[in-house]
This record gives C-alpha cells, structure tokens and sequence, in this order.
C-alpha cells in the first residue's frame, strides 16, 4: 500500500477526487488532501509519501514552484500534475522537476485508475529493487568483517597484485601508509577455548594502532599486520606488541602461546615474506614446545639437522632396544629428541623422522616375532604431534606398550627359541664351523637378540652351551666306542685333538683317555 496525497486550491475538486475511487482497492492510501503547496510540503515533511497529485494554479504556491521543491529536497515522492489544455505548454517546464505525468483537467475516475495503475506498478519495481539493494547491502554488512578478513590474508599471502590492493584497500578499509610493514603470527594450543581466542583477539585490538589489522587465517594463526615509519621504529614497535600479548597471555593463565614476527619490508608486495617468516618462527617456537617470542632472524642462526647423524641416533636407538636395556633404550630416543630440538626443524620434517622412529620399533616387534602384536601399538596421530616434547612422551608410552608385550609373551618365545636353538646344535654341533652367526641366521634374530634369548632361557651362553653339548657327545663316544681320541674329536666339531682335550680337561676334570679308562674298570 503507497501513501498520496492530493493539492488543488478547489474544494468541490478536492472532495471529488477524495471520493472518486476507492483508492486502498488501487493500491493506495489517500492519507491528505490540501488547498496550497505549503500545505502539502508541511505535511510532507512529517509523515512518509509516495505519490503527489497536485494543480499547477494553486494560491501561495503554484504547482511548478512545488515540484521544483520536492524534486530537490525529496526526489523519491512521484508527482503528477493537474493542468487545462491552456496550461499544458506552460506545465511541460515541469519536466526538468522530474514530474512523471500530467492529467487534463478535469479528470474521469477511468483515467486516474489508469495513470494509478501505472505508478503503483513502477512503485512497486522500485521498491522491489530498493528492497534487493537493502538486503544486499545488510548481507555485505554483515559478511564485511569476513571479507576484510579475506582480504588481509590474500594481502600477507601474497595472493593480490599491486592493482587489484590498489582498488580494493579503500572498500576494505585498509589504511596503507606505503612505509614499512611487518608481520606477527600467533599460535594458540590446539586444545584453546574459544574464549580463550576471543579474549586474545580483544585484547590486541583494544592494544593496536589504527593503522594496524588484527586478523584470523584459515590455519588459526592470530596475525597482526603493523605499519611504521621506519624498519628501527617497526623492529621497536612489533617486539613491545608480541611481548604486551605475550605477558597478558600469562596473566589470564593461558597454557602456552607461540609467537613468531618476521623481518620488516618496504612493499606490499614483500608483505607475504615477512608473514612466511613470521609463520615459520611462530612454527618452530611451537613444535619446540617453548612457550616464547621468536624472530626470523633468531631461527636463521639455528643450522639444519643432518639426516647422516640422525641416522646414526636412530642406529643407535634400534641397537639399545634390540639390547633390552630399558634406561639406554629411554635414553637413545630422548637423545634423538634433544637433537632435534637444536635446530631448525619443520613440521613435515619432524613427521618424516618421527614414521623413521616408529618404522625402529615395528621392524624390531617384526625380528622378535611380535609382528601380529603391531595392532597393539597406537599409530601416528593423523594430525601430527604439536610439539616435540609431546611426539617424544608418544614415543616413550609406546616403549612401555612394546615392554609389556615382550614380558607377555617373553616365556612362550624363549621358550620356543630354545628348543629350536638346541635342535640345531644337536644337528651341527660336529660341523667344526658351526658358529654364533649361522645359529642367528638360521632362526633370524640377531646376535644381541639371540644372545638375551639363549642366556635366559638356558642360563649359559652359546659357546659354553655347545661347548657343553659337544663334551656330552665326547663322553657318549668314549664310553661306547673304541675311536681314537682325535676321532671323537673331529665328529664332535674339533679340528685340533689337542685343543679338544685342553677342553675335555677343563670340563670333567680329566683327560679324555683318563675318562676312558675309569669307565672301564
């Protein structure tokens, strides 16, 4: 429904067209009806209207200083414009005011239906497209803070050109003073609250200068964007703003915060280094574990850590856990944690190293026969470790889980490895170059691991057992056969017959020709 009124200096006129049609069934409401232009416009000024219909010969103030008006101070109001054929010349100089149609006097009710008819439709197109602009402009508003957002991230990563920034910095509010810039990246704990965030971001915005950005990026860095006059002022003014976060972050007892700023520049366009920079020391602060400020400059002096000696730590570690020493095996993977953490290591990397230590521990489960026990073992987070010291504590609870499976099934399989073990000796013993080596290749354990494994379970090692073994065959022969000393010696794997009596003596006290004859008399 639109609101008109109606001016016309003559009443019989204006209560005709007051009751002519019934103006709410076209679409309308007659809310005044005046005599004078002055009338009207005091009225107007008051109450909202859509539509005018107004004489040109009118008292006070003729039709065409009214519209002159209107079209100045309200030029959203449709006028239309009563006139004879003796003032239609005279009424066409209307057109400038932007009066929309003329009716002839005098005016049928057909006519006035028609030309309403008309406006309400063009009313109605109008008010539709005011309504989308509205709405649009309510959605840009509401969606504004997320554009700039975009915006200044696009701008840190280097992903507009000089002249796209160039158009779109004033829309976004951007206040470029074209000097010196500088990033900040922040890096809250994955387990932060919410509030938490909220209460940082606060406190940033409420701390920074209106020539800085405070902002979100799609990895949850807090980045803080900073102007100044000079690279001496921006160093200054970056290191008292990370250091302000860093000290309110400790007083509202938040767990940990990691915070990297990189190197100022003097183009926008090297803005996305200074934020690279900024990312990878925020990063490297994180992963290290230590709560701090951290620069570009301060990981540059950090060397990177060389695969050759890391691989030699691994080596290591895999040799204390194959060994079975709980405190060295502890101590071997905390050694390779502390060799990390002196230097510049990325996240990629760390993930690389840390499937090297895991790939340690399922290849040792694999050579004791554990392999089907794997399922026990927790895999890789598929998120990563935030820290090195929480991929470490990972690490060590897995030597605890791999440490209960071997005492779990340590009876079974050293039971199993014996009897094998001493099979084989029984089979080879004579071989004169049977030795520690074949025994581990023939069950496929290496010589440390077989070593626990024998001695466990038999109490004695390989040489004093199949030393053992081949002097139990040396008395069995002696005592049922007449072969001579160096006979018996060869068939129980003795190449010089003096050694094997210098061995014969050392076990029974006697030898091998004295032990025949006191199992003869």
């Amino acid at each position: 429904m639109f609101t008109l009124i109606f001016i016309d200096d003559e009443s019989i006129i204006r209560d005709g067209v007051r009751k002519c049609i019934n103006w709410e069934q076209n679409g309308f409401r007659l809310t005044g009806v005046f005599e004078n232009g002055e009338e009207a416009l005091a009225f107007i000024e008051r109450e909202h209207i859509d539509v005018v219909i107004s004489d040109i010969n009118m008292p006070k103030m003729d039709g065409l200083t009214f519209s002159s008006i209107v079209a100045e101070k309200y030029p959203q109001i449709v006028v239309i414009l009563l006139t004879g054929y003796e003032q239609f010349e005279y009424a066409q100089k209307a057109i400038k005011y932007k009066v929309t149609d003329f009716l002839l006097k005098p005016i049928t009710a057909d006519e006035l239906k028609k030309v309403l008819g008309r406006i309400y439709g063009e009313l109605s197109v109008r008010n539709e497209k005011e309504r989308q602009q509205a709405l649009l402009k309510e959605k840009l508003m509401l969606s504004f803070p997320l554009l700039k957002e975009r915006f200044l991230n696009n701008l840190v990563s280097g992903k507009i050109d000089n002249a796209t920034l160039e158009k779109r910095k004033n829309f976004f509010q951007w206040n470029d003073f074209g000097l010196v810039y500088q990033v900040i990246a922040i890096i809250l704990p994955r387990n932060c609250e919410e509030l938490d965030y909220f209460e940082i971001l606060d406190f940033m915005n409420a701390r920074k200068e209106s020539t800085d950005e405070v902002f979100m990026n799609q990895e949850g860095f807090i980045v803080t964007l900073i102007q100044s006059d000079n690279k001496e002022k921006s160093l200054t003014k970056t290191k008292t703003f990370a250091e302000q976060v860093f000290r309110h972050a400790e007083e509202v007892s938040l767990e940990s915060i990691y915070i990297g700023y990189g190197d100022p520049v003097t183009e926008t366009d090297k803005i996305s280094d200074s934020f690279r920079g900024a990312s990878a020391a925020s990063r490297y602060a994180k992963l290290t574990g230590l709560s701090q400020i951290i620069s570009t400059q301060d990981i540059q002096n950090r060397g990177r850590p060389s695969l050759a000696e890391f691989y030699s730590l691994e080596k290591k570690f895999s040799k204390e856990l194959k060994e079975g020493s709980r405190i060295e095996t502890r101590k071997a993977l905390k050694t390779i944690f502390s060799f990390l953490k002196t230097y510049i290591v990325t996240g990629e990397e760390a993930a690389h190293f840390y499937i090297h230590i895991q790939g340690v521990m399922y290849t040792f489960l694999n050579e004791m026969g554990l392999f089907s026990s794997l399922i026990d073992l927790h895999p890789l987070p598929l998120g990563g470790f935030e820290t090195l010291f929480e991929a470490q504590q990972y690490f060590l609870e897995q030597l605890d889980v791999i440490e209960d499976m071997i005492r779990n099934s340590r009876n079974d399989i050293v039971h199993e490895r014996i009897i094998k073990a001493k099979n084989i000796i029984s089979q080879r013993y004579s071989d004169k170059n049977f030795s520690l080596s074949d025994m581990c290749d023939e069950l496929y354990l290496s010589t440390s691991q077989f070593s626990v494994v024998f001695k466990e379970g038999t109490g004695m090692t390989f040489i004093e057992y199949l030393t053992a073994f081949r002097i139990d065959q040396a008395k069995k022969l002696l005592r049922t056969t007449d072969k001579k000393s160096y006979e018996i010696a060869e068939e129980t794997g003795y190449a010089d017959p003096r050694y094997f009596s210098i061995i014969f003596k050392k076990y029974t006290g006697v030898t091998p020709t004295e032990y025949r004859k006191e199992r003869e008399k």
